[in-house]
């Protein structure tokens, strides 16, 4: 007679085996990570620390900086400066924390002398950089791009003639 197999036994000796699959897994899954967790503890003590904010020395005076009336970066309304220009140098010095006090001058000449010969810290203006100046003074990055633009009128219909006249007929792309 063939030895039957007792179902309920086979599965239990997989459910064994499988049990201490899971409980291996499970207690080597534990120990990496109590492992990493130790060894970031250990090895990077200043992580838990915060950084001590820097704060800026305080200047004991203001700082002086020369501008001079053009709009719309410098408008003066019975004496209280206002525009693009001086807007943004007041939030510049919000931000570092410092007070700072205008000078007008009426040139551009002028002011850059004033800076030169330090009656101003700094200056804020409509001032072109050109090489000149910029052997002199150090600058930031424009924060306006001026020059000469020429306004036309829609270039196909200043070519479409010309397109025509040189070679009989023409073709314009949609885009053009």
């Amino acid at each position: 007679m063939a030895r039957r197999k007792n179902p309920i036994g086979y599965f239990y000796r997989q459910d064994c085996k499988n049990k201490t699959r899971r409980s291996l897994a499970l207690y080597t899954s534990i120990g990496l990570v109590g492992g990493i967790l130790a060894l970031l503890l250990i090895a990077s003590p200043g992580l838990s620390q915060k950084p001590e904010p820097q704060q800026s020395p305080k200047l004991q005076q203001p700082l002086l900086v020369g501008t001079r009336v053009i709009p719309p970066f410098v408008l003066s309304n019975k004496g209280e400066l206002s525009g693009f220009s001086i807007d943004l140098w007041r939030s510049i010095a919000n931000q570092i924390g410092v007070e700072s006090k205008f000078i007008e001058y009426s040139s551009v000449p002028e002011l850059l002398s004033a800076i030169k010969g330090n009656k101003a810290n700094l200056g804020i203006a409509a001032i072109s950089i050109t090489s000149e100046r910029e052997q002199n003074f150090d600058f930031s990055l424009p924060i306006f791009a001026g020059g000469l633009q020429i306004m036309v009128r829609n270039v196909a219909s200043l070519l479409l003639p010309l397109f025509i006249s040189k070679l009989g007929f023409c073709l314009l792309p949609k885009s053009f």
